[in-house]
């Protein structure tokens, strides 16, 4: 008797296992794929709890380091701070809107930062990173290639062969495409063998190019930069069959698509015209406005006191005035930024610090790591990079919950490195690391 109970509740457990890890992965798919907006505000809220709960009864606790422990305090702090932030907030609505996300991404780090804590779940992100970015590519194809849209875009119903894949602009889409691209480096079923390899090299390069035609010159510029990095890395067949892929692929895409291919050059000469031009301009060039908003947003944070004028109402002072100024630009264009004029300088400076730890200790990993490692830490590393310059792009990334799942493995990777390299992180995390896998 004792036995079949015994049994039925390890088959309980195992089957509750199974589903909570199959609801996160339609999480997973859901952040990354933000086709339904209520749907996936149902599931960020839903979906961790259950699978955190399962943590909790498989293992009795959740896996907690100081430096883990230490995020999720300031997380926790970031929460509390956006709540007190209501009692100045100019507008209530737009700062529980914001509110609720900061929870989003509270709950999305602490699950996978839990997750991520194996090795196997790791290795999984970086197969389903890759998958992510070939979907988005084929997305963009079908755009320009059909000149249509999906009903999230702005362009829906717009026919240009500009893609923005399944977010509302070009910016938000290249944003994601981007830091996700040094992954399809890694080493997965889907990039082992030539074959691999080459599909893996061309999705790259349309990368490029679908920046080119999204008309986002800073996303083709890093892009183009960790092209070459890439590129006089490799050994010499893989530059040789890079530079045959760039060949036939400029010569298919001029002779198959026409249209595209002038409305691409068009594209490229308007924006080498312009940045040429931009310090003779006497217009609100693309440069000048950003200069101007980052001014205003620093203005609006010491008008202040650097407390942050509450959580989402940073537009709302734009709106009184200073958008004459942006060229009617409300957004901040720079999540930094953002985060210092509607939090102040006290969380500003929590995540610029976690932001830069990572980094650091991405980086002595990578120093400390042998020929196998080498390439995931750099894919790590690279991407970390990115993100500074990525962060400036669209004019706010607050509803990428996704980011949450990529820096939740960041930080996984940082603190379940292996025993020899943990020495090299003593400095960074005052002592051992406890209860690592």
């Amino acid at each position: 008797m004792n036995l079949c109970m015994n049994q039925q509740l390890k088959f309980n457990i195992h089957f509750f296992r199974h589903l909570s890890l199959g609801a996160v992965l339609v999480l997973t798919l859901s952040y990354f794929f933000p086709l339904f907006y209520r749907l996936t505000h149902i599931l960020a809220v839903l979906v961790p709890l259950i699978a955190l709960v399962s943590m909790v009864v498989q293992n009795k606790k959740l896996i907690l380091d100081k430096w883990t422990a230490e995020i999720y305090v300031f997380l926790g702090l970031w929460f509390v701070y956006s709540l007190i932030g209501l009692a100045w907030a100019k507008d209530l609505r737009l700062a529980e809107e914001y509110t609720r996300r900061v929870g989003v991404y509270i709950l999305t780090f602490i699950l996978f930062s839990q997750l991520f804590r194996k090795v196997q779940y790791r290795q999984h992100a970086h197969l389903i990173f890759q998958i992510i970015a070939y979907s988005y590519c084929l997305i963009y194809v079908w755009e320009i290639v059909t000149w249509e849209h999906l009903p999230v875009s702005r362009l829906y119903g717009v026919n240009v062969p500009i893609p923005t894949g399944v977010y509302f602009n070009e910016n938000n889409s290249a944003v994601m495409l981007l830091l996700l691209s040094p992954f399809l480096t890694l080493k997965t079923p889907l990039t082992t063998g030539i074959t691999g390899r080459i599909i893996s090299l061309a999705v790259f390069l349309f990368i490029l190019v679908a920046g080119a035609i999204q008309n986002s010159r800073i996303a083709v510029f890093f892009m183009a930069l960790l092209g070459l990095y890439y590129f006089f890395r490799a050994k010499w067949m893989l530059k040789l069959i890079s530079i045959v892929i760039i060949s036939l692929g400029l010569v298919i895409f001029t002779v198959k698509f026409p249209n595209e291919y002038r409305f691409s050059k068009l594209l490229l000469q308007k924006q080498i015209v312009s940045t040429l031009n931009e310090g003779k301009s006497y217009m609100m060039t693309s440069s000048k406005i950003r200069s101007q908003v980052n001014h205003e947003s620093i203005d609006i944070a010491a008008q202040s006191k650097l407390l942050g004028v509450g959580a989402g109402n940073y537009e709302v002072y734009m709106s009184q005035g200073r958008y004459h100024r942006t060229s009617w630009v409300l957004n901040a264009h720079n999540w930094w930024f953002e985060l210092l004029a509607n939090f102040g300088l006290l969380i500003f400076l929590g995540m610029l610090f976690i932001y830069l730890r990572w980094i650091y200790c991405i980086f002595i990993l990578k120093q400390k790591s042998d020929r196998i490692t080498y390439a995931e830490y750099d894919a790590y590393f690279i991407s970390l990079l990115l993100f500074l310059p990525l962060s400036i792009v669209p004019s706010s990334i607050r509803g990428y919950y996704s980011l949450w799942i990529y820096f939740s493995l960041i930080h996984a990777v940082c603190v379940s490195s292996s025993t020899g390299k943990r020495k090299a992180l003593q400095d960074l995390t005052e002592g051992s690391l406890a209860n690592v896998d």
